[in-house]
């Protein structure tokens, strides 16, 4: 069965609530309950992505690029922290002077 057909959704949505047992799947479709659930899963994920996610998205590139951006901000906090404490540093010493 293809699991765009819609009698065989409305199968496994039965199945997935508990309105039917596995043994009593009017279409057999000889799934458990969490079988069912994970399937209605697939099929909305397939369906949301055909509709919304571009079809030239490349997942893998993503991931680069999110993982490129992520290290880049970890830098810059760093650097931000460095300079921070080296400012620190440079008003202890200038209110040490200040007292001579």
């Amino acid at each position: 069965m293809s699991y765009s057909s819609a009698a065989y959704y409305k199968a496994l949505q039965e199945l997935a609530s508990g309105a039917l047992k596995p043994s009593q799947s009017a279409k057999n479709l000889g799934l458990t309950q969490a079988e069912a659930q994970k399937k209605i899963q697939d099929i909305e994920s397939e369906r949301f992505q055909s509709e919304y996610a571009p079809s030239d998205f490349k997942m893998n590139e993503f991931e680069g690029l999110l993982s490129r951006l992520e290290s880049s901000k970890m830098r810059q906090t760093g650097q931000r922290g460095e300079i921070e404490g080296r400012n620190i540093y440079r008003q202890g010493l200038a209110n040490m002077m200040t007292n001579f």
